[in-house]
C-alpha cells in the first residue's frame, strides 16, 4: 500500500517512510503495555488466563 500511494503521487516517499517508523515507534510500547497489563489483569482468570498464557505443545 505504501509503494501504491507513492506511484500513484498521493505521497512522497519520505512521508510514507516517517509515517512507517513513527508508526512503529509508537506501536512498539503500546503492544507491549497492553499484553502486560492484560497478562497480570487476567492471568488468574479460568478461561481467558488459560488462553493468554497458552503455551505451544511440545514436539513429538
Amino acid at each position: 500500500m505504501a509503494f501504491a500511494r507513492v506511484f500513484v503521487g498521493a505521497h512522497y516517499p519520505h512521508d510514507v517512510m516517517v509515517g512507517l517508523l513513527l508508526g512503529a515507534i509508537v506501536a512498539w510500547p503500546v503492544v507491549r503495555l497492553c499484553t502486560t497489563v492484560l497478562l497480570t489483569r487476567f492471568a488468574g482468570h479460568r478461561v481467558v488466563g488459560r488462553l493468554l498464557l497458552a503455551t505451544p505443545p511440545a514436539p513429538r
